[in-house]
């Protein structure tokens, strides 16, 4: 398991609290080391729902 990893598993991310109500719900977290933008388009690619937290520094205003 990578620092990161570790790190992740110590925090009590709001995913966290979903997970314990909605157990039949499968939620996959990734933290990937790259621009926004980017990251962004290849993760919607190959995903069926991308769900995008602001971490508290702002957020989007109106449909994106």
């Amino acid at each position: 398991m990578s620092e990161v990893q570790t790190w992740i598993g110590q925090q009590k991310l709001p995913s966290a609290a979903f997970r314990e109500q909605h157990s039949d719900v499968e939620v996959d977290e990734h933290l990937v080391p790259d621009e926004a933008i980017p990251a962004l388009t290849r993760a919607s690619d190959r995903a069926d729902l991308l769900v995008l937290g602001s971490r508290g520094r702002g957020g989007f205003h109106g449909p994106a």
